[in-house]
């Protein structure tokens, strides 16, 4: 699977939109490596701050 960018991220993580990003699962969190080379996490809960969908689509 893969989270492919929706929109840019200028600050931390950094991502390009239109750009598809490997996934990495990690228990109620996704991660992807960024423009930085490092791994940034994502929450699967809607309810929070920094969920995943804010950002991502879910690509299989």
């Amino acid at each position: 699977m893969k989270l492919k960018c929706k929109k840019d991220l200028i600050m931390h993580p950094a991502a390009i939109e239109g750009k598809e990003y490997e996934l990495h699962e990690s228990g109620k969190e996704y991660a992807i490596l960024n423009e930085y080379g490092r791994l940034h996490y994502f929450s699967k809960d809607p309810e929070d701050e920094d969920y995943y969908g804010n950002w991502f689509d879910l690509e299989v």
